[in-house]
């Protein structure tokens, strides 16, 4: 996480490539969304909330949009939702996936985790 960090503060990470190169490495199973969820929250953890909001908004859709949520989908959602309620929702819009998962319904954490980070969402546009 130090060399995101470096990265970030120099200008010079391209989290949507980050993020897509971490989604095609969890379809692939070489990184488990928990141990991602981990890491980032880390990294959040300095201070870092939009460079981390910033590279998991890309990761996001792909994982919503499979049938079964992968085991760790609720973490990152979670550290996504704590991102966005500090530092505002992310720049490049709507998470493709995530109102229809918070609409699901019900008391899992994967659809309380989506809720609150559409509600970060909304509540930082409006």
């Amino acid at each position: 996480m130090d060399a995101l960090l470096v990265l970030a503060a120099r200008g010079r990470l391209d989290a949507e490539l980050l993020g897509g190169e971490l989604a095609r490495l969890i379809q692939r199973d070489s990184v488990k969304p928990g141990r991602l969820a981990d890491a980032a929250r880390t990294a959040a953890g300095t201070g870092a909330y939009r460079t981390v909001l910033s590279f998991l908004v890309p990761v996001l859709p792909a994982l919503l949009a499979r049938e079964r949520a992968p085991r760790g989908l609720s973490d990152l959602l979670a550290v996504a939702a704590e991102c966005a309620e500090r530092c505002g929702p992310p720049k490049t819009g709507p998470v493709p996936g995530l109102a229809e998962t918070a609409a699901r319904g019900g008391t899992t954490q994967l659809v309380r985790q989506a809720i609150r980070l559409e509600t970060a969402c909304r509540a930082g546009t409006g």
